[in-house]
């Protein structure tokens, strides 16, 4: 038996960059299913302490970014980042998610 992984909690915006950094590279709506096991993938989950599992964290993260305007619903559990007034700079960020958190967690030590 393999032990389980080690995973880097992030929160707060750390998660919204890399969650909405992974819908600006998706071909079309993603489901927050798809994206806990991206962020899992990458070595990365929320915090584990709280009640709510990982898709339930991602899925009011994304509710809340639906109400800014930034992301689209497209069906249940299913989202599409909107591609409208994003800056280019910005949108470097949140594509580049992961090379930011690596940074960071570089700089944590």
């Amino acid at each position: 038996m393999t032990p389980p992984i080690a995973r880097r909690v992030i929160s707060g915006f750390p998660l919204r960059r890399a969650v909405l950094g992974i819908l600006l590279n998706a071909d079309g709506p993603v489901t927050v299913t798809e994206i806990v096991d991206t962020l899992h993938a990458a070595g990365v989950t929320t915090n584990p302490r709280l009640v709510k599992p990982p898709c339930g964290i991602v899925a009011n993260l994304l509710d809340h970014q639906e109400s800014r305007g930034r992301v689209i619903r497209t069906d249940r559990a299913s989202y599409l980042l909107d591609p409208t007034g994003w800056s280019r700079s910005t949108r470097w960020r949140y594509a580049n998610w992961r090379r930011l958190e690596r940074q960071d967690r570089d700089q944590a030590g």
